[in-house]
């Protein structure tokens, strides 16, 4: 699980990164995470939720709206990605 935490925070990093610099490009975070790391959907989907509420939270914390956009956009990425492993 920590290896999953780590890959999660590099890639969470990459998506704020490229939201300041202002890349044309984003590669979608939910497609970065490797899917070897997780056991079951529904362990996934929990963890997805939580990426989703740390994107929500830092969303709320930083001041440059841009990169509020786009935490508010991984935050929804994360959550129908967990919706979508919870349906099946």
């Amino acid at each position: 699980m920590q290896q999953s935490a780590v890959t999660a925070g590099r890639i969470l990093h990459m998506a704020v990164e490229a939201a300041q610099t202002g890349e044309d490009t984003l590669p979608s975070a939910l497609d970065q995470l490797p899917a070897a790391i997780y056991v079951t959907d529904s362990r996934q989907a929990a963890f997805l939720r939580s990426q989703a509420r740390k994107c929500r939270r830092l969303a709320m914390a930083v001041s440059d709206q841009q990169t509020a956009d786009t935490l508010t956009l991984m935050a929804a990425e994360y959550e129908q990605k967990a919706n979508e492993l919870s349906a099946t």
